[in-house]
């Protein structure tokens, strides 16, 4: 028959067995709940990204509806207020769609300098006709020099539209992508 060291012995053998297959119970669980939490985790981090996407996309809408509106005479200072945004969007956005925003921003600046030039151009256009017509002399001198004048201004006017309408196809392309991008559903 079995003595009494065999069943102790046994007994050893299915006690360990339960507690191993206890063990393996748990681990499973474990496996289960960690990699729902780290799902979990995933998402919520995605949501706080998207919370950040989601800022800048409304920075650049401002900015983009505020060039809309006033085109050329758009404020500088309104406009500028993207700068952080655009600076930091590296962190939250891909390589193309940060360099994107910094084009438009760029575009905007020459659509600036072109306005001012042409503001210039205007000035000293208005200026040659005026000398040009004071006492009625009009010398020749006088007359190509306003002449000049009236052509550089045309010149630096079709720039600043050409530099505007630039910075609008930017900025549409860029709305178009960006929305595509930070989509969370």
């Amino acid at each position: 028959g079995m003595g009494l060291e065999e069943l102790e012995l046994m007994d050893a053998a299915s006690w360990a067995n339960l507690i191993a297959s206890v063990a393996f119970l748990v681990a499973v669980v474990s496996a289960v709940f960690a990699w729902k939490s780290a799902r979990e985790a995933r998402q919520a981090n995605k949501i706080s990204i998207h919370e950040y996407q989601r800022k800048l996309y409304e920075a650049f809408t401002e900015a983009f509806h505020l060039v809309k509106e006033n085109g050329m005479h758009t404020d500088l200072r309104e406009f500028a207020k993207i700068t952080t945004h655009i600076k930091t969007s590296r962190l939250y956005v891909d390589e193309a769609i940060s360099a994107e925003l910094e084009s438009f921003y760029e575009a905007f600046i020459v659509v600036y300098d072109a306005e001012c030039k042409r503001k210039r151009a205007y000035a000293e256009s208005a200026e040659a006709s005026k000398r040009n017509l004071i006492g009625g002399n009009v010398s020749p001198l006088a007359n190509s020099i306003s002449e000049r004048a009236d052509s550089f201004a045309e010149q630096c006017e079709y720039d600043a539209d050409l530099a505007l309408h630039n910075l609008y196809r930017i900025g549409a392309d860029i709305d178009k992508r960006i929305i595509e991008y930070i989509k969370l559903i």
